[in-house]
């Protein structure tokens, strides 16, 4: 709390010869300055609008990404079960002793 009050302390330091020479001027030279200040303030809010847009429409492609994935891995799963089921019929019904001839190094001719 302590570090939060020198920050404030600091920031109306700086802030305090600026708000000064603003209330040194004339409405007529506070108008433009005034005007000013509301065209960037409309211009944050637009911004800010357009990138909550933005991340809103990230956020939904993120879910189809999701659900998508999920999807994928779905299938991925249940054709490594079907392939492992294939192989274990496969490797049962193969016979366990089928003598086949070794092949040689040489070919005779």
């Amino acid at each position: 709390m302590d570090e939060l009050t020198k920050l404030w302390s600091s920031a109306v330091e700086h802030l305090k010869p600026v708000v000064e020479q603003v209330q040194s001027l004339s409405a007529d030279q506070l108008r433009p300055v005034a005007a000013l200040a509301c065209v960037a303030l409309l211009l944050m809010v637009a911004l800010w609008f357009r990138t909550l847009a933005k991340l809103r429409k990230v956020r939904y492609e993120f879910a189809e990404a999701q659900a998508l994935c999920g999807t994928l891995q779905e299938r991925i799963d249940s054709e490594v079960r079907r392939r492992t089921e294939r192989f274990h019929v496969a490797t049962r019904t193969a016979p366990e002793s089928a003598s086949y001839p070794a092949a040689s190094p040489h070919r005779s001719p």
